[in-house]
């Protein structure tokens, strides 16, 4: 019988802070045409995405330590259900997560956090997308019994 593997479950979904600013500067780099300009590296732009990333895991990484300890504590394998249940409360933790942190710390501006370029729901799509990506790759098969 196998053992669960609690270390890379639960690693795994912190990690999804990171996918989700990798996913965020793809975007960017393939849709907008002034976003990359020629003149630089891309090692530049790889820096850029690393040093962001870090950003994110820092702010974001409570909600997905979160993620990972439900999913290590659930035990949840690979399944429809399993999955879907992962992608719902990823996506719903990082929509729920900057309001939570603009009523704990009001910082009086006048737009709400987190003061997005884009459309409020990028965080619940970008918490769903990585939740998704990460569930696939670290969550074990179920076994038959």
């Amino acid at each position: 019988m196998r053992k669960y593997p609690y270390f890379k479950v639960f690693f795994g979904f912190s990690l999804c802070p990171v996918i989700s600013t990798t996913l965020i500067f793809s975007f960017a780099f393939f849709s907008f045409e002034n976003f990359y300009n020629r003149n630089e590296s891309l090692l530049f732009y790889l820096a850029l995405v690393s040093v962001v990333s870090l950003g994110a895991l820092v702010f974001y990484g409570l909600p997905a330590v979160f993620l990972g300890m439900v999913s290590s504590l659930f035990k949840l394998h690979k399944g429809f259900s399993e999955v879907l249940f992962l992608v719902l409360l990823g996506g719903c933790t990082a929509y729920a997560w900057g309001p939570l942190i603009d009523f704990l710390i009001p910082t009086g501006r006048a737009e709400p956090f987190p003061g997005l370029i884009w459309h409020p729901s990028v965080p619940f799509l970008l918490g769903a997308i990585s939740s998704f990506l990460i569930s696939l790759w670290v969550l074990p098969k179920k076994l038959n019994q």
